[in-house]
């Protein structure tokens, strides 16, 4: 059985774990509002298989093949190129 050092040691791991997700919760949630809505210079990169997921988050899609870029296209391009059986 764990000893009294060793509960310690837990409970502190675990008070560490919440706090630290609460944080991020805290303030990553309103970040992610924020870049959603505004039209930032900033750019970030989402990598995905699931095609209904990327024609829902993003504006432009760039396919990729053999780590070369294929084509760029709009979400609307995207959505009208997509095969019926992907996901």
């Amino acid at each position: 059985m764990l000893d009294r050092a060793d509960l310690a040691a837990v409970w502190i791991t675990l008070k560490l774990a919440f706090i630290s997700t609460a944080l991020l919760m805290v303030i990553g949630t309103p970040v992610a509002w924020w870049l959603v809505r505004t039209r930032c210079r900033l750019r970030f990169v989402y990598v995905s298989q699931n095609a209904a997921e990327i024609a829902a988050l993003c504006d432009r899609i760039a396919l990729m093949e053999a780590g070369r870029m294929q084509a760029l296209l709009t979400r609307e391009e995207f959505i009208a190129r997509r095969k019926p059986d992907l996901p």
